[in-house]
């Protein structure tokens, strides 16, 4: 088993038992989110990891990047790929 696939074993294990916790950290400390903000997008990532399609996956960006002031997108735009691509790597 390569390191990577370590990981993203690793990952998937959390997620399983509903950790979504430390994608959500990843958020908050790359955008500066609030703990209001902090609070929703868990719930966002909750209910997305709970129904887990296509559609679920674009509504959870959406509803993310209404959380977000001006500032907080321009940061968002730049990670969001990454961020979203780690999420859908840990999804399995």
């Amino acid at each position: 088993m390569t390191l990577k696939q370590t990981r993203c074993s690793f990952i998937s294990v959390s997620l399983k038992h509903g950790d979504y916790i430390n994608l959500s950290t990843k958020l908050e400390q790359k955008v500066l989110l609030n703990n209001e903000q902090v609070t929703k997008v868990k719930a966002i990532l909750n209910s997305y990891f709970n129904n887990r399609s296509e559609s679920s996956l674009n509504s959870a960006k959406q509803e993310i990047e209404k959380l977000l002031d001006t500032r907080q997108k321009a940061k968002y735009g730049i990670i969001k790929n990454e961020w979203w691509n780690s999420i859908s790597s840990a999804v399995i």
